[in-house]
């Protein structure tokens, strides 16, 4: 059995308009507060990339600070929310029973959502 790997969250800019929350190791509700505190750090962001490619373990109480922070985001004009879960990850078997994609906009790759959330000129 693999030793538990406690989940990190990283927040980093990407381009000019984006966030990117990154999740690695495991997620659970003894970790869900780092979760919150990043999300709720990109609130000016006019996107937020969530990559949990290097999720090894998510559970509802993850999910449920992405449903949070989609909904601050939804208030806020012209923001947006994405994830990043590779279809042969944890975190997508998390996210597919849950029928995620009903609420995010989700992606395979982070280069995906980020070209997804590139501003349009207009």
């Amino acid at each position: 059995m693999a030793p538990y790997a406690r989940g990190v969250v990283t927040v980093e800019p990407a381009g000019a308009a984006s966030w990117v929350v990154a999740l690695v190791g495991e997620h659970d509700a003894s970790n869900r507060g780092w979760l919150a505190e990043k999300l709720a750090g990109t609130a000016e962001a006019p996107a937020v990339i969530v990559d949990m490619s290097a999720a090894t373990f998510i559970d509802s109480s993850t999910v449920k600070e992405l449903v949070i922070a989609k909904e601050r985001l939804d208030d806020a004009s012209g923001q947006q929310i994405a994830v990043v879960a590779p279809k042969d990850g944890f975190a997508r078997g998390v996210l597919d029973l849950l029928h995620a994609e009903r609420i995010f906009c989700m992606f395979e790759t982070r280069e995906d959502a980020l070209r997804a959330c590139e501003p349009t000129e207009e």
